[in-house]
């Protein structure tokens, strides 16, 4: 066994976790077949995606991680942010051309956005949430959902959109941060989790607009909206920056 560690933001607290992983059960990945892969013309993959959901070898692990995250608040809503953050912070980095289980994203400490989004919603599952996964697939990307009442859900779905490539705030579905445009296609939904919803998510959404107005007004901000800037980068850690803004915003003197 190896204690792996995982850093995470929580309402500007930086934390981070730690939980000892198995050493042979990710050999035993490594040696597996690949599930049979989701074809390009596919109009349902939830049973190719669900294949690394459902796979039993890794469950203890991915629940020593969730509990693991249970223990830093007894807040509900939060455990679930704490999740998304610490996925969010893991890297982004491509394996190959087949998806890496739950297991060896957390193992590795890297996965890209199907990989991650597939291990967040298993996390929430664990926590308690209901949860989903949306694939797009025209831009063959991913995101994670976390169970959510109207109107905070995306396109009516009941789940709330997370981007869990880098850190975003969770609704906020305005840019995909790989093409840094907005996702227009039909996305397939596939359940993970069924659970309860983001009570809180009202204070998601309102820091999702604020964040987005913010954006909207280019490279140079006042300094009382710098200062906005600034709050809302650390309390989540770092949010991701766009290519439209690459080295931060400025205050004016």
């Amino acid at each position: 066994m190896t204690l792996h560690s995982f850093a995470y933001a929580l309402n500007g607290r930086k934390g981070t976790i730690s939980v000892p992983l198995s050493d042979q059960v990710f050999a035993d990945y490594a040696r597996r077949p690949d599930p049979v892969d989701k074809g390009a013309d596919a109009r349902d993959n939830s049973t190719y995606f669900l294949q690394y959901v459902n796979d039993a070898e890794q469950q203890p692990y991915i629940s020593a991680l969730a509990q693991a995250i249970q223990a830093q608040t007894p807040i509900k809503d939060d455990q679930a942010r704490i999740a998304v953050s610490l996925v969010q912070h893991i890297p982004y980095k491509e394996g190959g051309s087949q998806y890496r289980y739950p297991y060896e994203v957390i193992y590795k400490n890297q996965g890209v956005c199907g990989e991650k989004s597939i291990l967040l919603a298993l996390l929430l599952k664990d926590l308690g949430f209901g949860s989903a996964v949306f694939y797009f697939l025209p831009e063959d990307h991913m995101v994670t959902g976390i169970r959510a009442d109207s109107p905070y859900d995306f396109r009516n779905s009941g789940y709330a959109f997370i981007e869990a490539t880098e850190p975003f705030i969770i609704t906020d579905s305005v840019t995909d941060p790989l093409a840094t445009n907005k996702f227009t296609s039909t996305m397939e939904i596939t359940p993970v989790g069924t659970g309860q919803a983001l009570q809180s998510v009202t204070s998601d959404a309102a820091d999702a607009k604020a964040w987005a107005a913010l954006k909207a007004k280019g490279l140079t901000l006042s300094n009382t909206d710098y200062a906005a800037w600034q709050a809302l980068d650390t309390k989540y850690g770092g949010l991701y920056v766009t290519a439209e803004n690459p080295g931060g915003k400025r205050g004016t003197s």
